[in-house]
């Protein structure tokens, strides 16, 4: 076709949307209307005409401003005065909230009926101008939201998105080269649920550890350093509002080394600064603390029990100490540890003064944890449902009704899942005691996107079925809602209040499970009744991808990825069969890493018989295979072989999929696709090395010879070496400070170590290795952790000693000093 012809044709294309444009505004037709953007793709604008309302957050306007300097092929205008616009043919109006602009497409009345923190975003065309309008609503009975306009702000960051922003990790916000639109848009959006968010699990050494507890990189003397790091909490909360959230919240850590720091004035006005970044976001802000819980360096509010009313001025004095931040909630942690219970009758005392406190003092809520964790009763209370003695865990079924409750899953299963894990088959009682709880006091349901602690991130995995995961279990929830299934003895079509969500950490693709429940706790799709087909709906939306064929392979390979690995990882099925049973036979149990205490779990379950020592699904121990094929009925050329082998091959295919899709990488995603091939092939290579030293391992019992097992291990040995390149080559590409997140050295947490210090190493594969080919006998073999801090409180410690010194005594498993005394230098890895 001549390209005078093709211009011709553009040109009057142009000049009938002129004319449609101009009629419309003659007849009062509003501009929004599709018929006036006629034209599919608009490319970048010369100029960009910034119109704020004066109900537009001082800190969106400034970072609104900002990132629109970066775009380098238009420029930037913010109007002072905004009843007198004039922009030029070419240019592009933003405009937000309350202007004329804005009302020129979109009435008041039009917005306020999307609820609370809804959004109304439109596009027109005038003389050749784009406009992009947003308007939005407050939420209702919040302190945050007198000052900031968070539905406007959402529609804000959607209008940003659509224009070619991307937030998807929250320390890389990307600006584009050059503007892009594709119109016409004529959005209308709500929240399923009113709250929406992520608890940071700063009792693990993540990315924000240092910073949300009030410490520089140096530790809690280093102020300046502290200083540094708020950039990174400012690009978090941005994050959250480009993602529809609207609550944080995370773990105050006491280390022991810094008793005077601790409650010290220069903490508290550190924190009070983070809240009140926070609230320029208009992101309420929560502190979660223990009452007794003594694990893991938590801050506690009792600490020296007693007389109850002792401890309770103990927690008046603490509680007041906490609020004087400015944080909008309290959260709570049971127990003395998660295992460990207190006394009942105590804690539901202490429980119901925490809430009486945060409540009539300050009115503000109080949320409670609910852990997953089985095998601890009451003595003093019964089930409401069953009559048995109460699952510890569930006390706060008779608290004040205000307590906020926030029922726990962990790791990668969903509600519905099997779930060897905790002492538990699957997390069945969790969703009945969602129900049991709905509509007499607030729910909110707290899932997670990495358990970190052996089993993900600090593998590494690359596991997006935690995405789908927690669209699934959204998904049932609301439907639960919507069939009069939550809230039994209460009004039919109670709802839970909404979803915070458990993180650990953000690198080796664990953003892309982020963003996934961030969209499905604002609306699950509900509206789409096949779930694969809401999944992909939410996975476009997520990577503003609708209409690119490469971003619709990238679903695809997503979709097989989460198919593949749910039948694999979670139910263990091969060739589509489902195993003899779950226990040691799903595939999670042998990529995920194993340390000593893991390891020391295994031996609990199968020697001594202890039902709820395992904190991850239990896998058969390779060296069970040295000398007989069979192992607690467990046949391994039958059941252990064939798993293997699937996940091996398996995930080697997606792995080559990965690879053809960051070679041609959908629009704006090379370094996200280069990321996904990374850790696919992570998957691939682990897969392959477990086999491959389970094989090495069972040689003699399934009569092999010993350049075969030798063989093996030359396999195992290769595929940990690929992974150690990739992992070299991984960390170039980490988005915050390599030595403070993937180092080992001074930290907050009870830790020697930063959360992918393991990832980088490869510490679990080493050990895996190690346990093969040099067969240590002690069964501390390379530990790096003290449990008497990680995981017991104090009045265990004695009970944990005495445990490990039975298990040495037994044949093979070495000292107890190197279990309960790790070194505090890292160790050097390697062969």
């Amino acid at each position: 076709m001549p390209k005078s012809f093709v211009f011709a044709a553009r040109f009057a294309y142009w000049r009938i949307a002129l004319a449609i444009g101009i009629v419309a505004l003659a007849t009062g037709v509003p501009m929004s209307s599709h018929a006036q953007l006629t034209v599919a793709r608009f490319e970048a604008p010369s100029t960009v005409r910034l119109v704020f309302g004066n109900d537009v957050a001082p800190r969106i306007r400034e970072r609104v401003t900002e990132l629109m300097s970066r775009v380098t092929s238009s420029r930037t205008i913010v109007e002072q005065d905004a009843s007198s616009v004039s922009p030029a043919p070419g240019d592009w109006v933003l405009s937000f909230g309350e202007t004329p602009v804005t009302r020129k497409l979109l009435s008041r009345e039009h917005t306020a009926q999307q609820g609370p923190e809804g959004f109304v975003v439109r596009s027109a065309e005038e003389n050749g101008v784009v406009y992009l309008v947003a308007d939005g609503n407050a939420a209702e009975g919040e302190r945050v939201s007198m000052v900031v306009n968070r539905g406007l702000s959402f529609g804000v960051y959607e209008v940003l998105q659509r224009i070619g922003f991307r937030f998807w990790h929250p320390f890389t916000p990307r600006a584009p080269s050059a503007l892009r639109f594709n119109g016409p848009l004529d959005l209308k959006e709500k929240p399923r649920w009113p709250i929406r968010g992520f608890h940071l699990h700063t009792m693990h050494p993540i990315e924000l550890t240092h910073v949300l507890n009030a410490w520089g990189p140096g530790g809690p003397d280093d102020a300046k350093g502290w200083e540094s790091l708020l950039p990174e909490w400012d690009l978090y909360l941005e994050w959250s509002i480009a993602h529809r959230q609207n609550i944080v919240q995370w773990a105050l850590l006491a280390d022991k080394k810094h008793l005077a720091f601790n409650d010290s004035p220069e903490r508290l006005t550190r924190l009070t600064k983070l809240v009140k970044m926070a609230h320029r976001w208009g992101v309420v802000t929560g502190i979660d603390v223990g009452i007794v819980l003594e694990q893991q360096n938590t801050w506690r509010l009792i600490r020296k029990t007693g007389k109850l009313a002792d401890e309770l001025s103990q927690i008046k004095t603490r509680v007041n100490w906490l609020m004087r931040t400015g944080m909008d909630y309290l959260a709570a942690e049971m127990g003395f540890s998660e295992f460990q219970p207190a006394d009942d009758q105590k804690m539901l005392d202490w429980m119901n003064a925490v809430t009486r406190e945060v409540e009539d003092v300050y009115n503000r809520p109080c949320y409670m944890k609910i852990h997953v964790s089985r095998g601890q009763h009451s003595k003093k209370f019964k089930d409401p449902d069953t009559k048995a003695p109460l699952n510890f865990n569930f006390l706060p079924h008779y608290a004040d009704k205000r307590l906020v409750v926030m029922p726990h899953t962990v790791e990668l299963y969903s509600l519905d899942d099997p779930a060897p894990t905790y002492g538990n088959k699957d997390f069945s009682e969790i969703r009945r005691f969602t129900s049991l709880e709905a509509g007499s006091r607030p729910v909110v349901f707290y899932p997670e996107v990495g358990y970190w602690v052996s089993y993900d991130v600090d593998v590494p995995l690359f596991l997006p079925s935690y995405a789908e995961r927690r669209l699934h279990d959204l998904r049932l929830l609301a439907s639960d809602e919507d069939e009069g299934r939550l809230g039994r003895g209460s009004a039919v079509g109670s709802k839970i209040q909404g979803q915070i969500v458990f993180s650990s950490g953000f690198e080796w693709g664990y953003w892309f499970p982020h963003l996934v429940a961030a969209a499905s706790a604002w609306n699950p799709r509900t509206d789409i009744t096949d779930g694969r087909e809401a999944w992909k709906a939410i996975v476009h939306d997520v990577f503003r991808s609708e209409g690119d064929a490469r971003a619709e392979e990238l679903v695809n390979v997503l979709t097989q990825t989460v198919r593949e690995q749910h039948a694999l990882l979670i139910e263990g099925k091969v060739a589509g069969l489902k195993p003899r049973q779950i226990e040691k036979l799903n595939g999670m149990a042998y990529l995920s890493g194993q340390d000593t205490w893991g390891e020391l779990n295994t031996v609990l379950h199968d020697v001594f018989k202890f039902p709820h020592a395992a904190t991850s699904p239990n896998r058969a121990p390779a060296k069970a295979f040295r000398k007989s094929k069979v192992f607690k009925g467990l046949d391994y050329s039958k059941d252990i072989t064939p798993l293997l082998k699937e996940m091996e091959t398996s995930f080697e295919k997606l792995a080559r999929d990965y690879d053809r899709l960051a070679m041609n990488p959908p629009e704006d995603l090379a370094p996200e696709m280069k990321e996904f091939r990374d850790g696919a092939w992570m998957n691939a290579l682990r897969a392959k090395q477990v086999r491959a030293l389970y094989d090495a391992e069972a040689s003699v019992s399934i009569g092999r010879d010993s350049s075969w097992r030798q063989a093996r291990i030359d396999t195992a040995k290769a595929a940990l070496d690929e992974a150690a390149e990739i992992a070299n080559e991984r960390a170039s590409e980490f988005r915050t400070d390599y030595q403070r997140n993937a180092g080992w050295g001074t930290n907050p947490t009870v830790y020697r170590y930063a959360y992918l210090w393991t990832a980088q190493n490869l510490f679990y594969w080493r050990r895996d290795e190690g346990r093969v080919v040099t067969r240590p006998k002690n069964l501390c073999y390379m530990n790096i952790i003290n449990p008497a801090e990680v995981a017991f409180a104090s009045g265990q410690k004695n009970v944990l000693y005495r445990v490990l010194s039975t298990v040495a005594k037994l044949p093979g498993f070495g000292s107890v000093k190197a279990c309960l005394s790790p070194s505090p230098l890292e160790p050097k890895l390697g062969r």
